[in-house]
C-alpha cells in the first residue's frame, strides 16, 4: 500500500481529495459571472449538438480537438438536461473528476516502482489547484493516457503501454513527448511509430476546415512568457497593448521574430539538463527525464493555455528537490487566481500573468540547479 495516501489501513485519501476539490470547483466554475473556467464546456456542448444533428466533426462541424476527445464530447450527451450548459458542464466535470482519480491511481504505482511512497500525495498538492481549470477541459483524459503508457512502457505491460501512447496523442498532441524518452530507454521502434503516427494524425486534420478553423490566430499568445513581458511592458509605458481575441483564446500583436523566444527558452532548458540523457535506465530516471522534455515543450510552444500546467504535475514528484514543486504550486495557485478574475486588460492583472511566467521560468531554473548538483552522483538514487 502507497502509505503516503492512507492513513492506517483505511481508504487512501487522495480520491477523497479529488472528490472534495472538484465538488468546489463545479460550485465555484459554474457559478463565476464570466464563467472563464467553464467555458470550454459550453464550446463542448455546442460541437456536440452540431454533430448529433448529422455534421461530421472536421468537416461540417468546426471541432479543434483530435478524435479521442469526441469521447467526452459526446457521452455526456446520454445524460437528461445535457442541452443545458449546467447539466452539460457537470457531467464533463465528473467524467474528468474519474479521470482525476485515475491519475492519482496510476502516479501511486509508477511512484511504488521508482521509490517514491509518497508520490500520489505529493501529485495531489501539484495538480489540486490545476483542477478548477481543468475539470471542463480533456487534458485530465490525455494525462491519465500518457501515465498509463509511461507505466506500461517504463515499468512493464505489454503492449499496454504502446496502444495508451497512441491513444493518448489521439487526444492531445502534446504526449509525443513520450517518444525521445522511449527512444532513451532503448524502445527505438516505439518513439518511431509515435511520431510518425502523431505527425500523420495531425497534419491529416489541418486539411479538413472543421479543425483548421479551430485552430487559426495570429500573434503571439497572451498567456506565454513571451506574450505576458511584452503586455506588461507595453501597459507600463501607456502604449496600446496590443490585444485581440482570436481562435477563443487572447493574442497579442507582436514582431514575429518575438515567436522565437518561447522555443529558445525550451532548447536551452534541454541544453542546461542534457546531462540526464546520460543516466542509467530506470522508472525514476524515466519520469525526471519525461518532466524536462515536457517543461521544454511547454515553454517553446505557441500556446500554453492555463490547462497545460497539469501535464507537467506527475513528473515534478520524482524530482528530489522540494524547492521545484512549492514554486510550481505557487504557480499553479497564481494561474487559478487568474482564470477566475479574468481581465487580460487590466495592468494589476498582467502583473499577475508576469509573476505567474517568472515563477514557471523559475521552476525550471531550480529544476537545472537540481540536475547540476546531482549530475556527479547516479541521477537515481533509488529504483
Amino acid at each position: 500500500m502507497n502509505r503516503g495516501s492512507a492513513v492506517g489501513d483505511g481508504l487512501p485519501l487522495w480520491p477523497l481529495g479529488a472528490v472534495a476539490v472538484m465538488v468546489t470547483s463545479l460550485i465555484v466554475s459554474l457559478g463565476l459571472p464570466q464563467a472563464v473556467l467553464a467555458s470550454d464546456a459550453d464550446l463542448f456542448k455546442d460541437a456536440a449538438a452540431e454533430i448529433l444533428s448529422g455534421r461530421v466533426p472536421y468537416f461540417d462541424a468546426v471541432y479543434e480537438h483530435l478524435p479521442v476527445a469526441l469521447l467526452p464530447t459526446l457521452g455526456v450527451k446520454v445524460i437528461p438536461g445535457s442541452h443545458e450548459l449546467f447539466a452539460y458542464a457537470l457531467g464533463f466535470g465528473t467524467i474528468m473528476a474519474v479521470g482525476f482519480i485515475g491519475c492519482g491511481f496510476w502516479v501511486g504505482k509508477i511512484g511504488a516502482e521508482a521509490g517514491e511512497p509518497r508520490a500520489t500525495m505529493h501529485w495531489l498538492a501539484l495538480a489540486g489547484p490545476l483542477l478548477p481549470v481543468v475539470a471542463f477541459r480533456v487534458d485530465v483524459l490525455s494525462l491519465f493516457l500518457v501515465l498509463v503508457a509511461f507505466h506500461g512502457l517504463f515499468v512493464g505491460g505489454g503492449r499496454r503501454g504502446v496502444w495508451a501512447a497512441l491513444a493518448a496523442t489521439a487526444t492531445k498532441a502534446w504526449p509525443v513527448v513520450l517518444a525521445p524518452v522511449a527512444w532513451w530507454a532503448g524502445r527505438k521502434r516505439v518513439a518511431v511509430t509515435l511520431v510518425v503516427f502523431t505527425a500523420v494524425l495531425v497534419g491529416a486534420l489541418f486539411l479538413t476546415p472543421g479543425f483548421r478553423e479551430g485552430r487559426s490566430f495570429s500573434g503571439i499568445h497572451l498567456e506565454t512568457v513571451t506574450g505576458s513581458v511584452v503586455v506588461w511592458i507595453r501597459s507600463l509605458q501607456g502604449a496600446a497593448s496590443g490585444i485581440k481575441t482570436d481562435a477563443g483564446a487572447v493574442y497579442v500583436e507582436a514582431p514575429v521574430a518575438l515567436l522565437f523566444v518561447g522555443p529558445a527558452l525550451g532548447v536551452g532548458l534541454m541544453i542546461l539538463t542534457r546531462s540526464m540523457w546520460r543516466a542509467r535506465v530506470s522508472v525514476r530516471a524515466a519520469a525526471q527525464l519525461l518532466g524536462v522534455v515536457t517543461f521544454a515543450l511547454l515553454l517553446a510552444s505557441p500556446l500554453m493555455s492555463a490547462q497545460f500546467l497539469l501535464w507537467l504535475t506527475p513528473w515534478l514528484v520524482f524530482f528530489e528537490d522540494r524547492r521545484i514543486r512549492r514554486l510550481y504550486i505557487l504557480a499553479a495557485l497564481l494561474t487559478l487566481a487568474l482564470l477566475m478574475h479574468w481581465t487580460p486588460s487590466n495592468f494589476l492583472w498582467q502583473s499577475g500573468l508576469l509573476l505567474r511566467n517568472l515563477l514557471l521560468v523559475g521552476t525550471a531554473a531550480e529544476l537545472v540547479n537540481h540536475v547540476r548538483r546531482t549530475q556527479r552522483a547516479p541521477l537515481v538514487s533509488r529504483r
